[in-house]
């Protein structure tokens, strides 16, 4: 794959300038139905459309359900919502733009462009998110880490292509864990925009409550499990799926537990592992409910596990070249000296 780079000049800020690709995406309407939130925008907008929080029985179907009746059920009245609020959904002349990821629900996938192509006439296309926030840097290789809220992940991205996906899945049992962690960021969000809290105090309490949420995901043909300590081959070139210890992320960074398998461990296997074998850069991505103090965290629990020539620069970056000023926010590249 041709590395974006070649197609347009980078800034200092890291975004792009002149690119074709952008500019052919103006006016795109963008659907990302997350975990935690969905969101509509378009490319070329300052503002996201329409961001709420994707309905917790959706939640407990889209990642693993088969009953494509009960997830429609649910997925259609959400999309009409979206298409209701955002009118360009169905009214624009180009087609709508899906984000997705190699570990999402092949069912979901399959329901939700099935219904934009009916509603909208024009046959969506599909992006993968992490290789996009990859790609916007212009590098064809590297590593990206995806922080989400109701999972993780971490993408070794070789050529332009995505080599291998690692998983950290949460629970859609205990998946409470994180409704309790999203709804005492909202409040204490609206408490901030009130005037009643400061940033600062928001950035460290949203670090410490971001939780990952723990269960059991069942392997099939196309998903392996990581053991316990974290061994895997490098060239499975599938996704491996790994479920981790409900904890508040915070108590997982000091937990006296050498069997632990914390996230920043976790991610510094999989960094070591690519190490090995690429040169490699790190990029470190997040939505927009991701603290601004939440990269330069992990960035020094990564220190502590043996990462001691990492360096880091925040900048104000594209989560995808295309996707800049719609779902643009803070990123933060982690390179290798």
């Amino acid at each position: 794959m041709t590395s974006l780079a070649r197609r347009g000049s980078m800034t200092r800020q890291g975004t792009f300038r002149g690119s074709r690709r952008e500019e052919a995406a103006q006016g795109t309407v963008v659907i990302d139905i997350g975990s935690s939130w969905t969101r509509v925008g378009i490319v070329g907008d300052a503002s996201i459309r329409l961001c709420v929080a994707t309905p917790r029985e959706l939640r407990g179907l889209m990642h693993r359900s088969r009953d494509e009746s009960a997830i429609a059920c649910e997925l259609y009245p959400l999309l009409t919502m979206c298409a209701c609020t955002v009118p360009e959904l169905l009214s624009s002349e180009k087609p709508p733009l899906v984000l997705t990821n190699a570990s999402q629900n092949p069912h979901f996938t399959k329901l939700l462009l099935r219904w934009t192509y009916a509603n909208c006439g024009r046959p969506p296309s599909t992006i993968n998110t992490q290789l996009a926030a990859m790609t916007s840097y212009g590098a064809s290789h590297g590593v990206v880490l995806d922080v989400g809220w109701f999972s993780s992940r971490a993408c070794t991205v070789v050529g332009g292509v995505i080599a291998q996906e690692s998983v950290f899945v949460s629970s859609i049992g205990w998946s409470s864990v994180i409704d309790n962690c999203r709804d005492q960021f909202m409040k204490r969000n609206e408490c901030f925009q009130n005037g009643q809290m400061d940033a600062g105090f928001l950035d460290e309490k949203l670090v410490s409550d971001f939780v990952v949420a723990y269960g059991v995901v069942a392997p099939d043909n196309d998903h392996y499990l990581i053991t316990q300590d974290g061994s895997y081959d490098l060239q499975l070139k599938a996704v491996l799926v790994h479920a981790i210890p409900a904890r508040a992320l915070e108590v997982l960074f000091d937990s006296p537990d050498d069997e632990a398998l914390t996230l920043p461990k976790l991610l510094s296997l999989i960094l070591r592992q690519s190490k090995a074998h690429y040169p490699t850069n790190v990029f470190l991505s997040g939505g927009p409910t991701l603290a601004p103090n939440f990269s330069l965290r992990l960035a020094k629990e990564l220190n502590k596990f043996g990462f001691s020539d990492l360096t880091l620069s925040s900048k104000s970056t594209p989560a995808g070249a295309i996707l800049a000023p719609v779902f643009g926010g803070l990123a933060a590249q982690v390179a290798f000296s």
